[in-house]
């Protein structure tokens, strides 16, 4: 490729995609199996937009949110994404196209210069400090990450830069990992705990042990499809988008030493991206639209729908807590691209030994050409019906209310129902919603009167149902009290539980 033809594609991807937040989200998600193609034939949702903020580029860490609007930096508290609170705001020196957080400070950059500044306390953030490169080159700026106070920076013409910020008011460049060859720039970088990857244009991506964070050391590498337009890492894994095959690949890093490439998932002609990852799901774009796949195995992935988002959003974006930030013309947008919300959630029981209960949840279906699944999960694991390996009995488990019948401690756990709703007017729009976790304890089995301790009462007032000949004394549920119900029950007072 030519200089000339390198500076075109530099341009189109820099109008594409110029601002590349490199904030770190606690992810976990496992994706493509090699040669996988997963069908995008369902129709377009609509994202359901909570509220929007002011700005132009935005990073999430947490329930904190980081936007800058002009020169203008603010800290959103968006525990609740409809009603972000502005905590904070101060001004930079610098317009911005980048931002990374790490710790107490967040780096905002452009081709010229990044900001530094300290959000130790959000109701008053403050600029820190301000790095000032000293060389010139052209769209110079391509990616940011940070590891402890080593922060590092991609630059088209050289490399990687390594600034130590342990004093942010002196940032000092201390060492530049060089791009391998002129048209193999490094232009992406992730980071954890320890490793340092580098993604370079035409594929490869280089791992560094990161121990001393200001001096990486290369271990070794593994290749993608080239041509990288996108590359995140989530709990072990390297997620690449690649422009020219329209790929996106993962890489199996857990092991730096060993790292695999383990496929690619083929979405067809256009540009993708990668929006980032969140839980067991991912977010990437092609053409103007966003799409979610889920799955906890690379090899069996389940699309959620493909939603549609003007094109400018995906010059900035973020993904965390099951919401994306982006900027779609005017301002920071923040939406779910998922089903509606429950509009009623599971609450936490607390039931008696071998007692019966029920979990309900309910969500709007909408229109009646909408058709709605149904599934509830304990632990995050499906839950089926029938007579558990315990001896419990379950019903209801494709539905809105889950029974439990003769519950027992291995019942015990946290419960969720999800709902996938599927618009077939819309060419089968798909999308889907988890409810919040409601926890199940189950009481000790000689807590008789099931107020949360055993004491005498508890046997006096066993002997009592069971002299009595209740059915409240039927401690094994046989149908029938007896000295088997008595024996069962002195068992376990006498085991403290």
């Amino acid at each position: 490729m030519s200089m000339a033809a390198r500076r075109a594609y530099e341009k189109e991807i820099l109008m594409a995609h110029p601002l590349r937040p490199c904030v770190r989200l606690a992810t976990a998600f496992l994706l493509l199996a090699g040669g996988a193609t997963v069908s995008s034939a369902l129709g377009q949702c609509t994202p359901q937009v909570l509220s929007s903020i002011p700005g132009q580029v935005v990073g999430v860490r947490g329930q904190l949110a980081y936007s800058v609007d002009g020169t203008n930096f603010a800290v959103w508290d968006v525990t609740n994404p409809a009603l972000p609170v502005k905590k904070g705001e101060t001004w930079l020196v610098r317009l911005v196209t980048h931002i990374c957080v790490e710790g107490n400070f967040v780096y905002a950059g452009d081709n010229g210069a990044i900001n530094i500044v300290d959000v130790t306390d959000i109701a008053h953030p403050s600029m820190a400090g301000l790095y000032v490169f000293d060389s010139p080159c052209e769209y110079r700026l391509r990616d940011m990450a940070a590891i402890g106070n080593a922060l590092y920076v991609s630059q088209f013409c050289e490399g990687v830069r390594i600034i130590d910020t342990s004093d942010p008011a002196i940032p000092v460049l201390v060492r530049i990992i060089p791009n391998p060859q002129p048209f193999d720039a490094i232009d992406h970088i992730e980071t954890n705990a320890n490793s340092l990857f580098l993604g370079r244009y035409q594929g490869r991506i280089d791992i560094y042990d990161a121990s001393v964070a200001t001096n990486p050391q290369k271990i070794s590498g593994v290749g993608s499809a080239g041509f990288l337009t996108a590359m995140k890492y989530s709990q072990g894994y390297l997620y690449t988008a690649s422009y020219t095959s329209s790929t996106m690949e993962i890489a199996d890093v857990r092991d730096v030493l060993d790292p695999v490439n383990l496929g690619g998932y083929v979405h067809g002609p256009g540009n993708i991206d990668i929006l980032g990852v969140d839980g067991d799901v991912a977010y990437f774009s092609y053409n103007g639209s966003v799409q979610r796949l889920k799955g906890v195995d690379p090899y069996k992935l389940r699309s959620l729908g493909t939603y549609s988002v003007p094109s400018t959003s995906f010059r900035s974006s973020a993904v965390a807590n099951g919401v994306v930030y982006y900027f779609d013309g005017v301002h920071i947008s923040i939406s779910r691209l998922t089903a509606p919300p429950f509009t009623l959630q599971p609450v936490n029981r607390r039931v008696k030994y071998r007692n019966n209960m029920a979990f309900v949840a309910r969500i709007p279906v909408g229109a009646p050409s909408k058709s709605v699944e149904f599934q509830w999960m304990k632990d995050g694991a499906e839950i089926a019906n029938g007579t558990t390996a315990h001896g419990s009995r379950i019903s209801g488990a494709t539905t809105v209310q889950i029974n439990l019948f003769d519950v027992r401690p291995e019942d015990a756990g946290a419960y969720q129902l999800r709902a996938t709703i599927v618009d077939k007017l819309w060419w089968g729009c798909l999308s889907e919603n988890i409810t919040d976790a409601a926890v199940l304890t189950v009481g000790c089995a000689a807590d008789f009167d099931g107020d949360g301790v055993v004491t005498g009462d508890d046997f006096d007032k066993f002997v009592v149902a069971f002299v009595g000949g209740k059915q409240a004394a039927d401690f094994d549920r046989s149908g029938f009290v007896n000295g088997d119900d008595f024996d069962g029950y002195v068992a376990a007072f006498e085991g403290g539980c």
